[in-house]
């Protein structure tokens, strides 16, 4: 009887330690998970969308930093974790996780470098030869699509580090 009762208590401690710990760790393995996300470049397995117009100054996704710094944890309780991306600042976190197009009225700053595309590209400004960058410049309302660069969402990968990690928290 004496090993049940021994089991029994290792149970009931491993059962307290999860209820304390338990979601401060799927929190952590999370926002982990999802900020590991910007150095891999995928998601599940699928690579995000090669940008159309690469730059020199470093990868779409993570230039400024902006978008990885706002993930972090938003509430965690005995009973629930749960990550958020954005912010006020950080508003196109949604669009680039999920993909989608954004209509917009051009801003004069859009304008002024479309117009410099276009007089690069030696286009006429007088309406007859208006290429690409001076239909947009020239344009009421913009059409942007963005493909899905997803970085943060359920994942069975997720899944199982965070097992991994409960286990080694109980390991009976």
């Amino acid at each position: 009887m004496g090993d049940f009762e021994t089991l029994r208590k290792k149970i009931a401690a491993a059962s307290e330690r999860i209820r304390q710990d338990g979601t401060r760790i799927i929190a952590e393995t999370a926002t982990e998970f999802y900020k590991q996300r910007f150095t891999t470049k995928e998601w599940e397995g699928v690579p995000w969308a090669v940008a159309k117009n690469p730059s020199s100054r470093g990868s779409l996704m993570v230039r400024s930093g902006a978008l990885v710094s706002t993930i972090r944890p938003a509430r965690v309780t005995p009973s629930e974790a749960t990550i958020r991306a954005g912010s006020p600042r950080v508003p196109y976190a949604r669009i680039h996780n999920e993909g989608g197009t954004i209509e917009q009225k051009p801003t004069p700053k859009q304008q002024r470098f479309f117009w410099a595309k276009a007089y690069a590209a030696g286009e006429t400004t007088d309406g007859s030869g208006l290429g690409r960058w001076g239909r947009a410049a020239v344009a009421k309302q913009l059409h942007i699509t963005i493909p899905q660069r997803k970085f943060i969402g359920k994942s069975v990968a997720l899944n199982r580090r965070i097992v991994e990690r409960l286990r080694a928290l109980v390991s009976l």
